[in-house]
């Protein structure tokens, strides 16, 4: 739904890596006047590769292709944002060059199951 209305508004895009039938991932990106991007950038809202053998390699390819639609678009920056709990994402956008700028805290519960662990390519926006 999100990414229905985020295309309907003319708020951004939705990117997909992979085949479209069975995608290894997507990207919910804002850009342009009245969208949640500031002047400049390109802000994934959400996206997810999938997880795995290969989640890694995925997870990559999904952050390339968010910074080829940023170039394609003029945007100077990206905006996107991970869970440090899901280390495995969070050290491949540290190597892709993505810093901190913002910390935030998510309360859970203790050992439940949740996207906020090893292993979970994800990417999402908490403003």
């Amino acid at each position: 739904a999100e990414a229905e209305d985020v295309a309907a508004a003319g708020l951004g895009d939705t990117l997909l890596i992979g085949d479209a039938a069975a995608p290894d991932g997507f990207a919910i990106c804002h850009h342009g006047r009245g969208s949640e991007a500031s002047e400049g950038q390109v802000l994934v809202k959400f996206a997810a590769a999938r997880g795995g053998a290969g989640g890694g390699d995925r997870f990559r390819r999904l952050l390339a292709a968010c910074e080829s639609f940023a170039a394609r678009r003029g945007a100077a920056t990206i905006v996107a944002g991970t869970n440090t709990g899901r280390a495995q994402a969070y050290e491949i956008m540290q190597g892709a060059g993505f810093r901190t700028t913002m910390n935030g805290i998510a309360m859970t519960r203790p050992d439940t199951e949740g996207y906020n662990r090893p292993g979970a390519f994800v990417v999402d926006d908490w403003r």
